[in-house]
């Protein structure tokens, strides 16, 4: 009697899907599975978007600091943003930062170039680092002084929906003789 009524309360729990009979439970880890991938898809989706807004971010900040733009390339920054210098110096807000960007853009004339290995995003904070190239040239003696590197960049997503810079970070390496 308890083997016809675990029979009927199994067959009870098929369901009948495109002609097949499934198991309920095989049926919830289907669903399961699907919803576990779409929301997967959807997490890489919006992880490539914001690396993408996070390189466009970093290349607009670029362009401005080439540019000698101070008050734009200053605007990719947070207002706690923190720029560490390859001296170990340690320059935090952004009045400071602006004051140290006015002082280079008077000062040189830059070509920097900066060349990405590894930019990740993850919810509403963004890293970028990488290798850098960047020829300064003093104004006033036309002197020209190499430096190569490496760079970090951290990014948190604003309240407006902007990346913002809130760790910027250079090493700098030592010129081959």
């Amino acid at each position: 009697m308890k083997d016809e009524e675990n029979k009927a309360r199994l067959r009870s729990r098929r369901l009948i899907l495109l002609g097949r009979k499934y198991p309920m439970h095989k049926k919830l880890h289907s669903v399961s599975a699907f919803f576990l991938c779409s929301f997967g898809a959807i997490q890489v989706f919006a992880g490539s978007e914001a690396k993408v807004q996070v390189a466009q971010t970093r290349d607009a900040w670029l362009a401005a600091f080439k540019s000698k733009n101070v008050d734009k390339a200053i605007s990719f920054y947070a207002p706690d943003a923190a720029f560490l210098q390859p001296t170990g110096d340690r320059i935090e807000g952004i009045e400071a930062i602006h004051e140290l960007y006015k002082k280079v853009a008077n000062t040189f004339d830059s070509d920097l170039l900066l060349t990405s290995h590894d930019l990740e995003a993850s919810a509403d904070l963004a890293f970028d680092s990488g290798e850098y190239e960047e020829i300064l040239t003093d104004r006033a003696t036309a002197q020209k002084q190499h430096f190569r590197g490496q760079y970090v960049m951290v990014f948190r997503l604003s309240s407006d929906g902007h990346w913002k810079i809130i760790q910027h970070v250079w090493s700098v390496m030592p010129n081959p003789g």
